[in-house]
């Protein structure tokens, strides 16, 4: 999976986004092989200028949504990676209002995941309307309480309370 990610994200860099869909859509790879090849590629894609992550982004949304569409056939611990698959797809593509939905709805299930609440929180910060902003500094003030007050992790997360106060 790994040299078929780097392939994808290097057609893509190349603006060759025909072919890195060809090679995405052409796998013969079972749906949960297909998913360790897509949730590999967020992390690549920072690589990437805008414009080539939203390409990538848009063929790596067919690929999730190809996969969401069988979910029912898929084990059951395999719904949250489909899920995610679909929002990293979104950020990518720039639709974070649906990344947002759905990180959301993973986040009902898990909390207290520091990850996630930072992804959230970014990704509202992104979006930046009111009510996001509203929402990430609600979200950094919970990640306030997951820390030790006065560690450098509890002090990251009080600066970013301060700066979304600034920005709303």
């Amino acid at each position: 999976p790994a040299a078929t990610q780097l392939r994808i994200v290097a057609l893509a860099g190349q603006g060759r986004i025909g072919e890195a869909e060809s090679l995405l859509s052409g796998t013969m790879a079972s749906p949960e092989e297909l998913l360790v090849i897509l949730t590999g590629l967020a992390p690549l894609m920072d690589q990437l200028d805008s414009r080539a992550q939203r390409d990538l982004g848009r063929v790596q949304l067919a690929a999730a949504r190809r996969i969401d569409s069988g979910r029912s056939t898929l084990p059951a611990e395999m719904a949250p990676v489909v899920d995610r698959c679909l929002a990293e797809a979104f950020t990518a593509t720039g639709d974070l209002p649906e990344a947002i939905a759905i990180y959301e709805t993973l986040l009902k299930s898990r909390s207290r995941d520091r990850t996630l609440l930072e992804l959230i929180a970014n990704l509202r910060v992104r979006h930046g309307n009111p009510d996001d902003l509203q929402r990430a500094k609600t979200i950094y003030r919970q990640l306030e309480g997951l820390d030790s007050a006065g560690s450098s992790a509890w002090l990251r997360t009080r600066l970013n309370v301060a700066r979304v106060c600034h920005l709303a």
